[in-house]
């Protein structure tokens, strides 16, 4: 009987630890734990952040106008929850980038800043202001100087809230992105005293060099941050700055690599960032290259709404052979940070009864450690895709507390491991299919077999009990027991998980391209295109997926011209039989995509650019009031001002001449854009309006070549070459004599010429495209008339000897070396790798690693490896 009731109560325990009243296994509070675990492993295999952070709707924007000469000016100003008069607030100002621009009052809170302020409110309780820059004229590394109208104009305004609010005049803070990043520091430089602090991202000195290296800034204190990879605003505008300060912790240049000019993202999340922001202090020394999420939160990301402006059908078509995805996703755990698979979960608590007792329930101080051990992704002849994927999970939990009437328990901490022999395999089948342009992902078959031997229950450390009902033994043996009795529930849940998983893949599938994908179609800093793909045909086999996509081009200034009727065209973008086949990676583009771009950005307004934008200095000289006056007008020849636009007043084309027929032919190809001005402003004080003086119409014919070089067993080069004869017109009025208007046209074609040899790359390496230890190199880029095709490989690893003959092993599986191989002087061993494999040669203690793609050349003697 005593046995009898001792196991009664065992089985009780357990049931009370494991099982909610209803018996549910989903309702299991560990095993709960263990699905958190797990849905946040899978979402960042999807693409997804870990953390989600609640909006605090008490923390409110608010728009406000400012009202002058020249009119009304939107604008909105922030209010952090809480927000009262009786205490005295900090203030940020934030100057936004050149996107950004407009009338709508709004936009400039959708980018940078305003974003963080909606996803992660509780780090900024300030006050925080976002003018906004209505020209577009305006020269973008000086629109908020003090001598442009967005400076006055936001200085105003600035003003006009500090009189409306109860601001701390002791904590006035600057920030900015880009154009902004350029404006906070010229504030700060012009105003050193009035500005606490100012964090300056993608910005940076002017071209000129303003402000000064030389500036004092005191002890204002000014921070930096850049990333190495910007392609519209040069890390070098960070670095000149920095390079002349002298140490201090109120200075700092903060460079992140791997990332470009949207590294915002990374930086006003970030809560070490805003702690600076918010309190001041030494700025602190961030790691940007391992970054948290459970610290510094998800990436931010625009949310400036996508309005359709043109839809390109049949704009894309993309291969993913096996080859590429068992390369690209063999790359994923080598590329997962370790401490983004780390982190806290809540505690749990559970009330219910069992027997007509009430019990309560709590699990406190919950973590977890969950690791990715391998990836593999197929296509298969069943139309359907196989994902394995490997891992393991130690889950922590703090303390167990039971309590009912006239007993409690209470355990130390205590964990669940899964995976600690070898990786446990989580395998799935999804069909994908197309709905209304959209990815679905169909969930098939799906397992998460843990083996009795690769798991296990720790024991607690130490249990304390309240009463007699149960002893410590009993405790302990119905944790250990109760959770190995339950190992097919646990496996059920782990694998419950999957279908709302795919539903935030499909998000993630079906969201806008990122801008760093898009940005080399459009290099210029006054306009970034936004674009999103849309699916319209899908084919499997058991070579891999062919997908053909369609294109949806957001409007770049729908917030204030209105309702659109979206530009529609048809592409013929398709990949050739064999490539359609292949077990590579291919991806056709349809090159009206960029006749489609252009004529969405002409039509926007926003394709103009101040002349002393242009990275090319001979263009400045149409801006020089010395050198343009003869050209005026009479009635603007008193002018004190002047400034020069160039404008696209219609789409340009890109035809393909002369196409090439293998690797290391020259493509030719020429781009037209028939109809553009060069357009002069003027005004007689910084304090006056501009005033239009006069234009000239201009066509430009302009002859590039592309050509690619393929490298044994190396990275190919690439050459993209503007020929130096480009066909320039300018027509005038009949107001400017023949002759200095060809004189005009000269300096233009020159000032051309200049720019596009800048633009030329000779030679330059074409890095392979790098996901952990995995790497696919590009094979083709061909051109033609309708299409833009490019051809990825995996490429071979090679191992060669050099000075005699090399014996060396590979391991094969995971413990066991293979037979030696022999490998005589100047030959050469090749193999095709998915995953990074270990190799010794014979004599050495050491262990070396062979990359997928790598290329190592052993003098034999010295045994040293030579790339």
């Amino acid at each position: 009987m005593l046995i009898g009731g001792r196991c009664e109560n065992v089985r009780r325990w357990g049931s009370l630890f494991f099982l909610s009243m209803d018996d549910r296994p989903d309702r299991m509070p560990v095993v709960y734990c263990l699905r958190m675990v797990i849905a946040c492993l899978a979402f960042w295999l999807g693409g997804m952040n870990l953390c989600v952070w609640a909006e605090d709707h008490e923390g409110h924007f608010e728009s406000r106008t400012l009202t002058d000469a020249r009119g009304s000016h939107r604008y909105q100003v922030y209010l952090p929850s809480g927000y009262h008069r009786e205490r005295l607030w900090p203030l940020v100002v934030f100057l936004h980038g050149a996107g950004e621009r407009g009338t709508d009052g709004v936009i400039s809170t959708q980018v940078g800043l305003g974003v963080a302020l909606r996803r992660r409110p509780e780090l900024y309780p300030c006050v925080v202001v976002f003018p906004q820059c209505e020209s577009w004229d305006d020269r973008i590394e000086t629109s908020w100087s003090a001598r442009a109208e967005a400076g006055q104009l936001a200085r105003q305004i600035v003003s006009q809230v500090e009189q409306a609010e109860s601001i701390d005049p002791q904590q006035r803070i600057l920030t900015g992105w880009s154009m902004g990043g350029f404006g906070a520091v010229q504030w700060a430089a012009t105003e050193p005293h009035r500005w606490q602090r100012t964090l300056a991202v993608s910005g940076g000195a002017t071209a000129e060099g303003h402000p000064d290296p030389d500036y004092d800034w005191g002890t204002s204190s000014l921070w930096l941050i850049h990333g190495t990879r910007d392609g519209v605003v040069s890390v070098e505008r960070s670095r000149g700055m920095a390079a002349h300060w002298e140490p201090s912790p109120v200075r700092r240049f903060d460079e992140v690599t791997a990332v470009g000019h949207e590294v915002w993202q990374q930086v006003y999340g970030d809560p070490r960032v805003a702690r600076w922001l918010i309190t001041g202090g030494e700025i602190p020394k961030i790691d940007w290259s391992e970054i948290d999420p459970a610290v510094a939160g998800a990436p931010l990301s625009p949310e400036i709404p996508f309005v359709t402006a043109a839809r390109l059908n049949q704009a894309v078509e993309l291969r993913l052979g096996n080859d590429a995805l068992a390369m690209l996703s063999a790359g994923i755990p080598e590329a997962a940070s370790p401490e983004r698979l780390n982190g806290a979960l809540e505690d749990i608590r559970e009330s219910f009864s069992i027997d007509g007792e009430a019990y309560e329930l709590q699990l406190s101080g919950l973590s977890y450690s969950a690791r990715l051990l391998s990836a593999r992704v197929a296509a298969r002849s069943t139309a359907d895709v196989q994902v394995d994927l490997g891992v393991s999970v130690d889950l922590r939990i703090g303390a167990a507390h039971l309590t009912t009437t006239g007993f409690a328990a209470h355990t130390g901490p205590f964990r669940i491991v899964i995976g600690h022999r070898r990786e446990t395999p989580l395998r799935l089948s999804v069909k994908p299919t197309i709905v209304q342009d959209r990815i679905r992902l169909q969930l098939g078959q799906s397992g998460f077999p843990i083996e009795d031997d690769n798991w296990y229950v720790e024991r607690p450390r130490e249990i304390e009990l309240q009463g007699t009902r149960f002893t410590r033994h009993e405790i302990e043996t119905g944790i250990v027991g109760g959770l190995y009795t339950r190992k097919s529930e646990v496996e059920d849940v782990v694998t419950s998980v999957i279908p709302p998983l795919l539903r935030r893949v499909e998000e993630r599938l079906n969201q806008e391209t990122s801008s760093q994908v898009t940005q080399w179609l459009w290099p210029l800093p006054v306009y970034q295109p936004r674009m999103r793909l849309a699916a319209e045909a899908l084919s499997i086999d058991h070579d891999g997926l062919t997908i053909s996509m369609g294109l949806d081009l957001a409007a770049s200034r729908s917030a204030e011209t209105g309702p659109l009727t979206p530009l529609h065209a048809i592409g013929r973008a398709r990949l050739p039989d064999p490539q359609r086949r292949s077990r590579n990676l291919h991806f056709e583009l349809d090159s009206q995509l960029i006749r489609v771009v252009s004529q969405e950005f002409v039509g926007s307004g926003a394709a103009r650019i101040n002349v002393l934008d242009i990275p090319e200095p001979r263009f400045a000289a149409f801006a020089s009031l010395e050198r343009m006056r003869p050209l005026l007008p009479e009635a603007a020849q008193t002018t004190s001002e002047l400034r020069a636009v160039l404008a696209m007043a219609g789409p340009f084309e890109w035809q393909v001449m002369v196409p090439s027929q293998a690797v290391g032919d020259r493509t030719q190809t020429q781009l037209s854009i028939p109809h553009a001005r060069l357009e002069l402003f003027t005004r007689s004080a910084a304090d006056q309006p501009w005033a239009f003086a006069m234009k000239w119409n201009l066509s430009v014919q302009q002859q590039i070549d592309f050509q690619m070089e393929a490298v044994p067993d190396a990275e190919p080069r690439q050459s993209v070459i503007w020929s130096d004869q480009p066909v320039i017109h300018l027509q005038g009025t009949a107001t400017v004599a023949d002759e200095p208007l060809r004189q005009l046209e000269s300096e233009l074609r020159q000032a051309w010429i200049a720019w596009g040899q800048s633009n030329s790359r000779r030679g330059r390496v074409v890095q392979d495209f790098i996901i952990g230890d995995s790497r696919l190199r590009l094979g083709n880029l061909q051109l033609n008339d309708s299409t833009v095709r490019v051809d990825l490989f995996s490429p071979e690893a090679r191992i060669q000897a050099e000075g005699g003959t090399l014996r060396y092993h590979l391991r094969e599986g995971h413990a066991t070396w293979g037979v030696e191989r022999h490998l005589a002087p100047g030959d050469s061993h090749r193999y095709r790798l998915i995953n990074s494999i270990p190799w010794r040669v014979v004599g050495e203690d050491s262990t070396r690693t062979l990359r997928p793609g790598e290329s190592v050349t052993i003098e034999v003697g010295d045994n040293r490896p030579r790339p």
